[in-house]
């Protein structure tokens, strides 16, 4: 099933945060020691997951956070100095490293589009040794992760690629939204910050996880 699936493509761009790193569970527990400073109710894991959203002003909302008493800069910059102090201490997904093999020994160039800082996310790459699986490696210019679509618009137009031949692969209905923006396929994964009934609802392939490459 995975050959059928992919045998049309030449080109995968992979989301990073969640879909080949498994952040999730430190971004509630930040989440939650935000909240408890401002006397806000926490989230549970599967709260966040039915909540979080892109751009991400707009979850922080929907969590309470008021932005008539502090500004959003400096609430996604707290969350971003909690955040770097932890993120070495994320793992990959199971079989990230496999995967990207696999791909890769079928020929199929590899890249990241992410929503995370361009800087940090050269360097988590870098520390898990993955450079070499990419060609291009993409991040944001700050830290408020807002819209990849733009970012994405733009490596379109710098590749030589061409969108019938490329399969974008991440983990939030913002990924599919994305690759339907540069009018790309869409494969999402139901293990990193979205939950698979609300990821079904993008009517595209939702694998249980990124292992599933390797076995369907």
């Amino acid at each position: 099933m995975t050959e059928s699936i992919l045998k049309k493509y030449t080109h995968i761009i992979w989301d990073w945060n969640g879909t080949l790193l498994k952040d999730d569970h430190i971004c509630v527990e930040i989440l939650n020691s935000m909240l408890k400073t401002r006397n806000l109710p926490p989230v549970t894991a599967k709260q966040y997951k039915a909540e979080f959203d892109f751009p991400i002003i707009n979850y922080y909302k929907k969590v309470g956070f008021d932005f008539s008493k502090e500004s959003f800069d400096n609430i996604a910059a707290e969350f971003i100095d909690q955040y770097e102090i932890r993120r070495f201490s994320c793992p990959l997904q199971p079989k990230t490293i496999q995967v990207l093999q696999h791909f890769k020994a079928k020929n199929l160039t590899q890249s990241i589009l992410s929503a995370y800082n361009q800087f940090r996310l050269e360097e988590i790459i870098c520390h898990f040794k993955l450079t070499d699986y990419f060609t291009h490696i993409v991040g944001l210019t700050d830290d408020y992760a807002h819209s990849k679509v733009d970012a994405a618009a733009q490596f379109m137009k710098n590749s030589s690629l061409m969108p019938d031949k490329i399969v974008f692969i991440g983990d939030t209905i913002h990924d599919f939204e994305v690759a339907h923006a540069i009018n790309t396929d869409c494969i999402l994964i139901a293990d990193g910050h979205q939950p698979k009934e609300k990821l079904l609802k993008c009517n595209v392939t939702v694998l249980n996880s990124l292992a599933d490459f390797l076995t369907l």
